[in-house]
């Protein structure tokens, strides 16, 4: 009966740990990985004089390289940064400013609520999350472009390269946005 007992509660408290945005980030960027590969490639391709075909391969490895490796560091770290200052949120219930916490500095892993989580937050903590993955998508990528067309093609054109790459992240997060908004109109309650 004791183990019994154990067992429930150890799935309780499971259930009960709150959702790591690290799920819903990840699905979000494969969902949308393709349609944003053509979107940044048509961008650089057109801003640097490139061709298309040129542009593509370096274009897909750099958002593999943000799928893989740069969203879940950014997350991480966003994480850490979350659970260092999650104290200055305790004591308040839930109001306001808990709320703006959940949706803001509380984006990586959206704490449980009494009666579950409020769709709205998950929604909001989606949106607000971009905005960092925005910044390391536009540094790894930049990095990884540069790398592989510069030698090639580009020579030494850091600043127009670095500003291409940022247009073509802007664009890119600008549908992820509304691909996260279309899929939280169907799918989330509110």
């Amino acid at each position: 009966m004791t183990v019994t007992n154990y067992s429930i509660s150890t799935r309780v408290l499971l259930f009960d740990m709150g959702l790591p945005m690290i799920f819903p980030s990840v699905f979000l960027t494969v969902v949308a990985l393709l349609p944003i590969i053509l979107l940044e490639a048509f961008i650089i391709a057109r801003s640097l004089r490139l061709g298309t075909k040129q542009v593509i391969w370096a274009t897909a490895v750099a958002n593999l390289a943000t799928t893989v490796v740069g969203t879940p560091i950014s997350w991480l770290l966003l994480t850490i940064l979350e659970f260092g200052i999650s104290g200055l949120a305790t004591g308040v219930g839930y109001n306001i400013w808990s709320n703006l916490f959940s949706v803001t500095l509380g984006a990586p892993w959206v704490a449980p609520r009494s009666g579950g989580h409020d769709g709205w937050i998950i929604f909001g903590a989606m949106l607000f999350l971009l905005i960092p993955y925005f910044f390391a998508s536009w540094g790894l990528e930049y990095l990884v472009v540069r790398a592989k067309l510069v030698e090639k093609t580009l020579g030494d054109e850091n600043r127009l390269i670095f500003r291409t790459i940022g247009k073509a992240n802007l664009a890119s997060y600008m549908l992820l946005a509304v691909v996260w908004i279309v899929i939280s109109y169907f799918t989330l309650s509110f």
